[in-house]
């Protein structure tokens, strides 16, 4: 299964990372799952000495190491990988914005021709080209794994994930587009609670302290 994206970057402004989220056009194909197995992809997720949760995929073809965040609102690969994985930055001449603004400072903005989670496939999809590993310091105190790039919510909003954090597995929606309450999950005996977007697609609940 495969998604395309390419037409999404023309929506970017240079500094709505967010705007990733809902311009991502999963088209997928039309005929109908054999069973609600077949519609998820279930991937397991390892977890770091720092508690984040890192999932295995595979970046223009290359084994890549992401780390999954529902507080990043666009996918970011480590610009010391970019040669390794082949990954180009988006021309000047393209009509195309060559950057976006992440915390204040300007990365650049590539497409993925290939990322693969499983057996699915996102085709052209917008990235930004930044820094995301851990101080060397840092790293070496609490032996954490270096991550190639952070999984964002464009792709987790795209494919309706579910983050499993119990079992620690990251569910997709292989078909986005098809309606139905089939879930992946058994949620007896869980409590919903409403999640809110904001502009820059942060998630925020409502609570009390």
């Amino acid at each position: 299964m495969k998604f395309g994206a390419r037409e999404s970057v023309a929506k970017l402004g240079l500094s709505i990372l967010a705007a990733f989220a809902f311009a991502l056009n999963a088209s997928a194909a039309t005929s109908r799952p054999a069973t609600i197995g077949d519609r998820f992809e279930v991937l397991p997720l390892t977890r770091s000495w720092q508690n984040h949760l890192l999932v295995h995929v595979r970046v223009n073809g290359k084994p890549a190491v992401l780390m999954v965040d529902s507080g990043a609102p666009a996918t970011l690969i480590n610009s010391k990988r970019r040669a390794d994985f082949h990954i180009e930055r988006i021309g000047a001449g393209s009509g195309l914005p060559t950057s976006v603004i992440v915390n204040g400072v300007a990365d650049s903005l590539a497409i993925l021709h290939n990322l693969r989670l499983g057996a699915l496939s996102i085709v052209d999809l917008p990235v930004v080209l930044t820094k995301v590993s851990s101080p060397p310091r840092v790293a070496k105190m609490v032996r954490e794994q270096e991550i190639d790039g952070i999984l964002g919510v464009d792709v987790l909003f795209a494919t309706k994930a579910v983050l499993d954090c119990q079992d620690q597995v990251l569910i997709l929606n292989r078909y986005p587009e098809l309606g139905g309450a089939e879930t992946a999950l058994n949620l007896n005996g869980f409590q919903k609670m409403p999640i809110y977007v904001s502009e820059g697609y942060n998630l925020f609940v409502n609570s009390a302290i």
